[in-house]
């Protein structure tokens, strides 16, 4: 049918297997160069690093990490006013960025190279809120248990100026 003129022969269906298959496939291959398998790799497969389209990917601007961190952190339950939730993804964007620069400073100074990804900082900011709600319930935890004791206490103040009266 996408043939017009063309015999439905099985010679002739393989061919517009193989050309669609041609046309229409797209593989997208990610490998980091400093995976000491990547050397291994472009030996055994040359046509994989001759050939490819490589995008490099840059430092992400500050206003981008606070913008991504805003992103992440405007909906999580924080206990804090959103003066301080504004404070907090400055603060955010700002520490990535700062640990990008001294790891710019440790390769200028010890020449061995240390990568601060997109994905590192998503890890962050999801390490964080992780170890917020762990925080946060075992303050309230302790919050409950040190309001159980002042209530016995007021209790017990009570029933000892019942005892007083009798």
């Amino acid at each position: 049918r996408e043939r017009p003129g063309k015999e439905e022969t099985p010679d002739n269906l393989k061919q517009y297997f193989t050309d669609c298959v041609r046309d229409n496939l797209h593989i997208i291959l990610c490998m980091s160069p400093m995976n000491p398998k990547f050397p291994v790799r472009a030996r055994k497969f040359p046509g994989l690093v001759s050939s490819p389209t490589i995008d490099w990917f840059l430092a992400w601007p500050e206003e981008a990490l606070v913008s991504v961190s805003n992103g992440f952190i405007k909906g999580f339950p924080l206990d804090c006013s959103d003066e301080v939730k504004s404070s907090l993804t400055n603060h955010m964007g700002m520490v990535h960025k700062m640990v990008t620069d001294v790891c710019d400073e440790y390769f200028r100074s010890m020449r061995r190279q240390v990568y601060q990804t997109p994905k590192s900082y998503l890890s962050f900011i999801a390490a964080y809120k992780s170890m917020y709600q762990e925080k946060l319930e075992a303050l309230k935890e302790k919050e409950s248990r040190v309001n159980l004791g002042l209530d016995k206490l007021i209790q017990g103040a009570k029933d000892v100026e019942a005892m007083k009266v009798v």
